[in-house]
């Protein structure tokens, strides 16, 4: 559990280090929520697991801490999936690969309408 622990607070260090170099992105801002998330849940975890080794909690208190604690992994999704898109739509749209060849194909489209139509 110490180790997970330690490569979760070495993951984030890692994260904050970019942020802070190389500024917010969609990706680095979805793995620092996601690996607070974690050390959270671990830092629980770890407490209840030693207070059940140590005799002071029943082992459900352990279970119900994981399973309460799912929400918040749906939530943060959620967030990932809704928010971020409006939050970050100007940088990841304009680099976009896809935007560009619709916007070329509709023009094809239409010009290729425009000389097949036929006028009486």
């Amino acid at each position: 559990m110490r180790r997970v622990a330690a490569v979760a607070l070495l993951a984030l260090a890692a994260i904050a280090a970019r942020i802070s170099e190389f500024g917010f992105t969609p990706n680095r801002v979805a793995a620092l929520g996601e690996n607070l998330i974690l050390l959270v849940n671990l830092a629980g975890s770890a407490w209840l697991y030693a207070r059940f080794l140590r005799q002071q909690n029943p082992f459900g208190a352990l279970e119900r801490w994981q399973v309460l604690y799912l929400p918040v992994y749906s939530l943060w999704a959620a967030l990932v999936v809704i928010v971020f898109p409006l939050v970050f739509r100007e940088k990841s749209m304009s680099r976009h690969w896809f935007w560009p060849r619709v916007a070329a194909f509709s023009e094809c489209y239409h010009r290729s309408k425009a000389s097949n139509s036929v006028v009486p």
